[in-house]
Order: C-alpha cells, then sequence, then structure tokens
C-alpha cells in the first residue's frame, strides 16, 4: 500500500510514513518494529564536504548502555553505513564491540568510522588514536577528532603543530582525515567553528546544534556558512537532545507537530537535513523501534521543507518543552550572578533521567569544579528567565544534587 506523503511531496510506504513520523520513544498505533533479516534500502550516501567520503545522511552515535553487535547489525540493515564513536562510550567498551562487529561481518571497506579524543595535548592525542586502533582492530580511522574542543585557539594551530601530526598520521595511514565536535558555551563553540573554516587543516566538524538555534542565531548561521564555504564536511550532534518522549511534551507542543505529520523528533531530523549544509545527523538510537523510525524518516527525505514546514516548524519548536538548552551562551550565569556550569547540569541529568547513563552521568557531574556546581545565592529565576530555552533552574539543580550528587551514588 502507497500513501502520498504531503510533508515531503514522495510517495512512501505506509510502514515507512508510520516510521518517519512518530516521536521517538513512543509507538504508533499498532505499528511493532521488524525483526525480519533482509536489508532495507540504503540510506542515501552524500559527500562530506570535500574529503571525498560519503557518509549516509543518518549516523549512528554509540554512547548508550545497550550497545552491541546485534543493534549495530540492525542499524547496519536497516540502511546506516556511517558510524561514530569515542573511547567513555557504553563504558569504554564501545570501540571493541564497533571493531569486532565490522571485523566479523568483514564491512570495513563499506562503512565510515569516526573516532575521537578528548585531548589538546598532541602527546596524548598519538596515544588516543593508537589505543583507538588497538581496541578498534582496525589499520585505519576514517575521521579522527577534537572531542568537545572548547578552545578556538587550539583549531587556529599557529605553531602548526596539529597540520604536522595530521599529515604524519596520513602518511603512516593510520587516519585519512581529523576534525572536532564542539557542544561548547555558545561563544567559543561559533568561534571554533570560525577558526575551523579559517584553519585550512581541519576537515570535518561535528557541532551540537538543533534547527531553534540554528534558525535564531545569526553568528553561527554565519559560522556555518564559513564552514560549508571552507569545503568542510558537517554533521550534527544532539540536534534532538533535551526533547525526551514526545507523549510528556504539552499538548500544545504535540498538536502543532502532529499539524506537521510528524513528531518533534522527526522534525528536527528532517529539519536539519532540509538545511542543506549537514551532509549528516549523528544520534543516538538505543533500541530497534527508534531505529526502525530514525533510519525510515532519513531513507524518505529527498526535499527540503517548503516554507509552509518551515513556518510550522518554527511554531512547533517555541512551543517545546526542554530538558537541555544546547544552545547555552552563558545568559543564564550572568543573570544569576555565579559561576555555576548550568548548561552541563542539566546535560548530565539528561543523561541520567533521559538516557539511563547514571554511572557517566554521576561521574562527569562530580568531575566539575566545586564553584562549578556551586549554585548558593544565585538568582535562579533570574537564570531561568535569560536561558535560551528556559529551562527550570530551581527543578533542575535540586533534581541534579538529589541525583547525581556524592551522597546518591
Amino acid at each position: 500500500m502507497s500513501v502520498d506523503n504531503h510533508a515531503w511531496n514522495i510517495p512512501v510506504t505506509r510502514r515507512e510514513l508510520l516510521g518517519a513520523t512518530v516521536a521517538l520513544g513512543t509507538r504508533p498505533f499498532d505499528s511493532q518494529p521488524s525483526s525480519a533479516p533482509a536489508d532495507d534500502k540504503l540510506i542515501e550516501r552524500v559527500p562530506l564536504g570535500k574529503t571525498g567520503l560519503k557518509v549516509t545522511r543518518l549516523m549512528a552515535g554509540g554512547s548508550f548502555s545497550g550497545y552491541g553487535p546485534r543493534l549495530l547489525e540492525f542499524t547496519y540493515r536497516k540502511g546506516v553505513r556511517s558510524f561514530d564513536s569515542g573511547d567513555f562510550y557504553a563504558g569504554y567498551k564501545a570501540e571493541a564491540m564497533l571493531g569486532e562487529w565490522i571485523n566479523r561481518t568483514r564491512r570495513r571497506k563499506d562503512v565510515i568510522i569516526i573516532n575521537k579524543a578528548r585531548t589538546i595535548d598532541p602527546k596524548k592525542f598519538v596515544d588516543r588514536l593508537h589505543e583507538a586502533l588497538e581496541k578498534m582492530k582496525i589499520d585505519t580511522i576514517d575521521v579522527f577528532m577534537f572531542h568537545s574542543i572548547a578552545d578556538p585557539e587550539v583549531v587556529l594551530d599557529r605553531d602548526g603543530r596539529w597540520r604536522k601530526l595530521k599529515d604524519r598520521f596520513i602518511r603512516e595511514k593510520k587516519i585519512r582525515f581529523m576534525g572536532l565536535s564542539t557542544h561548547a558555551a555558545m561563544p567559543a563553540r561559533i568561534a571554533c567553528l570560525n577558526n575551523a573554516a579559517k584553519s585550512g587543516w581541519i576537515d570535518v566538524v561535528m557541532p551540537a546544534c538543533d534547527m531553534g538555534m540554528i534558525r535564531n542565531n545569526a553568528e553561527l548561521n554565519k559560522a556555518l556558512d564559513a564552514c560549508a564555504k571552507a569545503g568542510i564536511g558537517m554533521v550534527a550532534i544532539k540536534c534532538m537532545r533535551g526533547l525526551g518522549k514526545a507523549a510528556k511534551q504539552p499538548e500544545k507542543a504535540r498538536e502543532a507537530f502532529k499539524n506537521m505529520g510528524m513528531s518533534p523528533h522527526v522534525a528536527m531530523l528532517i529539519g536539519t537535513l532540509s538545511d542543506g549544509r549537514f551532509a549528516s545527523v549523528c544520534t543516538e538510537m538505543p533500541n530497534r523501534k527508534i531505529i526502525e523510525e530514525n533510519c525510515a524518516a532519513a531513507r524518505a527525505f529527498r526535499k527540503p521543507f517548503d516554507a509552509r514546514q518551515w513556518k510550522q516548524l518554527d511554531e512547533g519548536m517555541k512551543l517545546l518543552s526542554r530538558a537541555t538548552c544546547s544552545g547555552c551562551d552563558g545568559s543564564c550565569q550572568r543573570a544569576a550572578g555565579t559561576q555555576t556550569d548550568f548548561c552541563s547540569i542539566a546535560r548530565y541529568l539528561a543523561y541520567y533521567e533521559e538516557d539511563g547513563k547514571r554511572d557517566l552521568a554521576r561521574t562527569l557531574y562530580n568531575q566539575l569544579p566545586p564553584h562549578r556546581r556551586d549554585w548558593q545565592g544565585a538568582d535562579l529565576k533570574a537564570a531561568s528567565s535569560a536561558c535560551t530555552s528556559r529551562l527550570d533552574f530551581e527543578n533542575i539543580l535540586a533534581r541534579a544534587e538529589k541525583l547525581l550528587g556524592e551522597r546518591s551514588a
């Protein structure tokens, strides 16, 4: 049976339509995820900037506890050919599991692998690359990155040390390209992107951004334009972060996205692909249902949103309730008169409550310097009013202290 999808103006099957228009974490009507072993149609591969690599429009993240060969195989069969990893993902086991699956199935030539190092120290960066190669049991990583970089000066590489390391890694065939991911406070994030565009040696960037901040932040857009003009490949991350389950969104928000014919999560995914500057969206998909829904949406995507759909998305995004603020610009801290890291605390709480990453959330929270966790005397109401996502910091910080503090362990 085929139906006309008025949202995208393309014919899709009922199964694809159901998968592409239902919120992640919920199930439409009587639909059930398929466990059939047959491969689905490959998700479209598109150029990753000027690297020459082609990535699927959907990239599988690996930072969740249920990660493993069964979900990797299911993700592959649903059309994904691009995989993101990191040293601490899935309890420090993701790299080994991804590598074992790739080697056992002999699919190395068919997939793109991105991996990262959480350091800006050259020696540690080299050691981390060797560790990643050893854990994955592969010879070459397609794109090796600085993970969550926050220092724009590093990206400029004024003394040329990183360019030399990159050239060495490529010569030794340990990597093909280098890049960075960033979800720093917005001013630093924008500066990192602008400097990447100027650098001449950064090949790929993975910025945290969703369509709300992209469509409302002129400076971020200029930075993304600069990267695109420089031929840097771009992969969006955290574009659905903090949305939680669609059923828990305010009624007006649910109704707005229902009128679009898709869930908030799918609308964010399709909106990001519609932007045109991103080759792919990288997202965690911790179960088969979410994999099917995301893959169906990415597979069905052919045309960007039209003017009417962009207007609907803009209106719907204003009604959404969020658990995190991925577009933090420090306004909350300035309004509250404190150095409390509101943005990170909210993100770690979401790791705990939404993602089930309880140990990781507690570890990251307690690694924050004491003054970054101290909000005594801070004007939390002022912080919430200044927050670009209007987060309820009184509620969030109280829950964080209870669930993530040392006494909770």
